[in-house]
């Protein structure tokens, strides 16, 4: 069983193949990476050409370090007002 509760708590839930496949991911970080910044700037691109705020609550940018919750929330608050 491995030893970080994060990794113990993705075992309970998943079962040991999703645990072998994130072996295989921290194991492997330059493979993935360079996909997830890739993915991240796409994001980022797709929020600014849709006018979203760039950082509509610092707050919650500053508590969790990811402007993208909080721009992504911007956008489901007006679709649901």
């Amino acid at each position: 069983m491995p030893d970080e509760p994060a990794i113990e708590y993705l075992w309970s839930v998943c079962g040991q193949d999703s645990y072998e496949v994130l072996k295989y991911i921290r194991a492997n970080p330059e493979l993935f990476i360079p996909k997830l910044v890739e993915f991240k700037k796409y994001v980022h691109k797709r929020l600014d050409d849709a006018h979203v705020p760039a950082d509509p609550d610092p707050e919650h940018t500053k508590t969790h370090g990811c402007r993208i919750e909080g721009r992504l929330n911007w956008v489901l608050i007006r679709m649901h007002t």
